[in-house]
C-alpha cells in the first residue's frame, strides 16, 4: 500500500520456508529480478520502501532465498506513494482523511462531543467528553485512538469507556479535561448531577487498558466525587481543568457556587496520588479565589499549567461589573496563596476588545522562556465574539513584543463569531 513517500509490502511465506527475501522494483510494469532495481532485502514477510517520489507508481516482485538459492519472482504488485501534503492540509496518513470520528459511545447513537484531547508519551491519543446514554442522559466518555487514527481496542475492549450517575442524580456526567500521568494512567476531571439537583466535581482515573484504577478514590471505585459545596452554598461545583505537578499530586481547577446573587468563586483542589485532598494546600486541600478584578461576583477557572519552579498559572475570567468579565491569570504558590510578585497582587487581567467587553480565557500554555500564552474570546454586544490570544511575561504584564500589543484578536468570517478554547505550542515556538 502507498503511504507518504513510501510503499509498504506484505506477502505470505512459501511452503518450504525462506531464510530471506529480495525485493525488486521498477516504475513500469513487467519488473523481474533481472530488470528491476534492487529495492532491498527482508528476513520477515514485510518490507517498507521509503524515500520514494509521490504520485509515481512503483511495481514490485519478491523472491525467496534459502540454502538452494533464489526462487522465481512472485506475482507483480504496484502502489503509488502519496505526498505529505502542503502545510495546513489534512494529514491523510491519519485515518485516511486527517480526522477520526465516532458515534454511539453512549449507546443511543445521538449527541456525542469530545471536549479535550491529550497524547501519551507512547503516541496514544485520548479524548474525553460526553455522549447521550440509553436513558437519554449524558454519560462521560473517554476515547483512545491509535497514532494512525483508528480506535485502540486495547482500551476498554472497543476503544472507549463510559461512566454515568457517579454523583447519584442520574442526569449529566461529563468530562472537561484530562491529563496522563508518568505511568500512562488517564486522569479525567468533570462534573456529575447529584440528588440535590446540582453538580459535583468528579475526578476519574483509568488504567492504560481502560479499567478504572481501584487504587484511586474511596472504596476502590477509581473516582472521587466532591460534593462539599466548597464555596459555602449548597449548589453547583464544576471541575474544568486538571494537571499533575512534579511531585505527582493532582491539581484540579474549576468553580464553586457561593450563593445569591448568582456568584461563583474560583476553586483549586490538590489531591494526593490516591485521590485524597492534600491538607498541605489551602484549607483542607482546597483554595478559593474571588473578587479578583473587583466585582466580587463570578470568578471562573478553566485551565492551568506549572512554571519551571513549581508555581501554578491558572487561566479563567473574573467579573468587574454587570456582564463585564476580564480574561484573568492567577499565579498560585505551592501552598495555595497568590504570588504577590505577579501582576497586581498575584493576578493579571485584561478586558479584551474594550473596557465594555465580556472577555474570557479558556486555555493556556507556558512557552520555553516562561512566557504565558492564553486563548479565549472577547465580545462587545451586539457584535459577534472575536477569538483572542494573549502573551504575558513571567512577571504578569502584557508582552508587547507579541503583535506590538501583547494580544491579537481574530474575528473569523464577516458575519460569524469566533472563539478559541485551547492551544498548544510546537517545537518551533509557534
Amino acid at each position: 500500500s502507498g503511504g507518504t513517500n513510501q510503499v509498504a509490502l506484505t506477502w505470505n511465506a512459501p511452503a518450504g520456508g525462506a531464510g530471506s527475501y529480495n525485493i525488486y522494483r521498477a516504475t513500469t510494469t513487467g519488473v523481474t529480478k533481472l530488470t528491476g532495481a534492487d529495492a532491498g532485502a527482508a528476513t520477515s514477510t514485510s518490507f517498507t520502501n521509503t524515500d520514494l517520489a509521490s504520485g509515481t507508481p512503483y511495481y514490485y516482485v519478491v523472491t525467496a532465498v534459502n540454502a538452494y538459492g533464489e526462487s522465481d519472482e512472485s506475482f507483480e504488485v504496484f502502489a503509488t506513494p502519496t505526498s505529505a501534503g502542503a502545510p495546513g492540509t489534512p494529514d491523510t496518513t491519519f485515518n485516511g482523511g486527517g480526522f477520526a470520528t465516532h458515534n454511539d459511545a453512549g449507546g443511543e447513537g445521538s449527541a456525542e462531543r469530545a471536549l479535550a484531547v491529550a497524547i501519551s508519551s507512547a503516541g496514544s491519543i485520548y479524548a474525553v467528553g460526553e455522549a447521550q446514554g440509553v436513558s437519554e442522559n449524558l454519560d462521560m466518555i473517554v476515547w483512545a485512538f491509535l497514532p494512525d487514527g483508528g480506535l485502540d481496542s486495547s482500551f476498554g475492549g472497543a476503544g472507549f469507556v463510559s461512566s454515568s450517575n457517579v454523583a447519584g442524580g442520574n442526569g449529566i456526567d461529563t468530562a472537561s479535561s484530562l491529563a496522563i500521568d508518568s505511568t500512562g494512567r488517564v486522569l479525567v476531571v468533570g462534573y456529575s448531577y447529584n440528588l440535590s439537583n446540582n453538580y459535583d466535581i468528579v475526578v476519574w482515573r483509568y488504567n492504560a487498558n481502560g479499567t478504572l484504577d481501584t487504587t484511586f478514590g474511596p472504596g476502590a471505585t477509581g473516582f472521587v466525587v466532591y460534593n462539599s459545596n466548597f464555596a459555602g452554598a449548597v449548589s453547583h461545583d464544576y471541575g474544568m481543568g486538571v494537571a499533575i505537578d512534579s511531585a505527582g499530586r493532582i491539581v484540579v481547577v474549576g468553580r464553586s457556587y457561593v450563593g445569591a446573587p448568582t456568584s461563583y468563586d474560583g476553586v483549586i483542589l490538590r489531591l494526593t496520588d490516591g485521590g485524597v485532598l492534600d491538607s498541605t494546600f489551602g484549607t483542607g486541600g482546597a483554595s478559593f479565589y474571588n473578587a479578583s478584578t473587583g466585582g466580587n461576583n463570578w470568578d471562573l477557572m478553566s485551565d492551568l499549567a506549572f512554571t519551571a519552579t513549581g508555581e501554578m498559572i491558572v487561566a479563567g475570567s473574573s467579573r468587574r461589573g454587570v456582564n463585564l468579565d476580564d480574561a484573568t491569570l492567577w499565579k498560585v504558590l505551592p501552598d495555595g496563596g497568590l504570588d504577590s510578585t505577579f501582576g497586581t497582587a498575584g493576578v493579571f487581567k485584561h478586558s479584551g476588545l474594550s473596557a465594555s467587553a465580556f472577555t474570557v480565557a479558556r486555555g493556556l500554555v507556558i512557552d520555553g522562556t516562561g512566557r504565558i500564552v492564553m486563548a479565549g474570546y472577547s465580545t462587545v454586544s451586539p457584535d459577534p465574539s472575536a477569538a483572542m490570544l494573549w502573551r504575558v511575561t513571567p512577571s504578569g504584564a502584557l508582552d508587547t513584543t507579541f503583535n506590538d500589543a501583547g494580544f491579537v484578536a481574530w474575528t473569523g468570517t464577516a458575519s460569524g463569531a469566533a472563539y478559541f478554547t485551547g492551544l498548544a505550542i510546537d517545537s518551533a515556538g509557534r
